[in-house]
């Protein structure tokens, strides 16, 4: 068996993906660093040897108020492995580790700039999933223009020989099958992932009236 593996992953909503990676912590799978985008490293060590948070942070890199934040975290002993840049809106979300033999640990955080980050997750998954519906209808539209042209005008393909007739026929037909798949399992895919962030977002909404 590999020491070593690779997983595939949107970052999402937080609390999903620090599961995510606490589930593997959990079965030895400990991150390599540094974590890229979407692509995840893996080495086999220790089951549970380490506990993740992925959260929210203040301040653009380099300012007084990032600095501070992480002299916070090491004062916890926590590792920030990788902090995943928001210029716009003058804070970070970071991937942190610490040792599972030091205790569990919570990050605190500000529920207004979760809320923000959640809300713009929301928008973009909701603009992939409309993206992919149109894809498929407009596949489904495209496949069912060919099957009514090959009724209604049975020597489409006269002009051309047979069997390249038929050829271009199938690959075209197979092409649009393939990109239809695609975007539904896209579809699909993105439409759990809403349904995660509004249930984050629901209970971002309760912290903070439970808050204030």
């Amino acid at each position: 068996m590999s020491d070593t593996m690779t997983r595939w992953k949107l970052l999402g909503a937080g609390d999903d993906f620090a599961a995510w990676l606490n589930a593997l912590s959990a079965q030895g799978w400990q991150l390599v660093c540094p974590p890229g985008l979407i692509r995840f490293r893996f080495a086999k060590g220790a089951e549970g040897e380490f506990i993740y948070r992925y959260h929210a942070v203040p301040g653009n890199a380099g300012s007084g108020e990032r600095d501070e934040y992480l002299r916070l975290l090491a004062g916890m002993r926590a590792a920030v492995l990788r902090v995943y840049e928001d210029p716009a809106r003058r804070q970070g979300f970071a991937i942190v580790r610490r040792a599972a033999a030091l205790g569990d640990f919570e990050l605190e955080s500000d529920v207004d700039s979760q809320l923000a980050y959640q809300h713009r997750l929301l928008r973009q998954f909701t603009a992939v999933a409309v993206l992919c519906v149109c894809l498929v209808v407009a596949m489904v539209v495209l496949i069912a223009l060919t099957v009514r042209a090959f009724v209604t005008q049975g020597n489409i393909f006269a002009s051309l020989d047979n069997a390249v007739a038929m050829a271009l026929a199938v690959l075209g037909l197979v092409f649009v099958v393939v990109i239809g798949v695609a975007a539904a399992a896209c579809g699909v895919y993105v439409t759990r992932e809403i349904a995660r962030v509004r249930r984050r977002h629901a209970d971002l909404q309760r912290d903070r009236l439970v808050y204030e």
